[in-house]
This record gives C-alpha cells, sequence and structure tokens, in this order.
C-alpha cells in the first residue's frame, strides 16, 4: 500500500486545484468552477477525496444530534475543585517561582536594550 506522501506526488495539477471545490462538492454546495466539478467528475482520486469528505460530514452530523449528559455531580466537583483552587492561592510554588523567573530576565533584557541604545544611539533608531 502506497503512502499518502506517494500519493500525494501522483495528482496532477488539475488535481490539486480540484483540491478547493472539494469540500463543496461534498456539502452537495455548487462550486465557482465548472472545469474543476468537471474534473472531479472523471477523476476517481478526487471522487474518493469527494467520498471521505462526505463521511466526515455524515460523521459530524451524527455527533451533532447525540445528546451528551455530564455524569451525575461532575458539573459540581468541577466547580468545587476550581473554586478550592482559588482560596488557597491557586498557582502552584513552582508555576510563581517560573513567573518570578521571567518577569526578573525580562527586567534585564530591557535593561540591556536601554543601557545599549544609550551607549549606542545609531541602535535606538534601527527598524
Amino acid at each position: 500500500m502506497r503512502s499518502l506522501a506517494e500519493l500525494a506526488r501522483l495528482r496532477s495539477g488539475e488535481c490539486l486545484a480540484a483540491a478547493e471545490v472539494i469540500p463543496q462538492l461534498a456539502a452537495r454546495e455548487r462550486s465557482s468552477s465548472p472545469e474543476l466539478e468537471r474534473h472531479v467528475a472523471s477523476c476517481l482520486r478526487c471522487q474518493a477525496e469527494v467520498a471521505a469528505f462526505e463521511a466526515i460530514l455524515r460523521a459530524l452530523r451524527a455527533m451533532r444530534l447525540q445528546n451528551v449528559n455530564a455524569p451525575p455531580g461532575s458539573v459540581e466537583a468541577a466547580l468545587e475543585a476550581a473554586s478550592a483552587g482559588y482560596r488557597h492561592g491557586g498557582v502552584p510554588a513552582w508555576a510563581s517561582r517560573l513567573a518570578y523567573g521571567c518577569g526578573v530576565t525580562a527586567a534585564a533584557a530591557a535593561g540591556v536594550l536601554v543601557w545599549a541604545s544609550r551607549r549606542h544611539p545609531d541602535l535606538a533608531n534601527v527598524g
């Protein structure tokens, strides 16, 4: 069986151009290019792509009709966990240290840029 990369190399220039209308054709919409529609009607590779898009659209439509209910108590548990994190600071120690370190690094970088621009005024006008 050929890989996807090998199949992509086998495509003609017309197949590459038709790729823009394939989703429209799969959705049963009119495209803006009758020439590309004719190509898709005669090309088995492009027809296979239209069929793949149609299958994806059918699956998405079927998912839209499904009702998924959250397990009992899960919403309350999530809200309680978020509330507990907020009450206790909500930020792990490593995260606050990382944020502090990033802030110090950014301030130091800004200081170096200001120092360099004052030492070499012609650098301040670059850009």
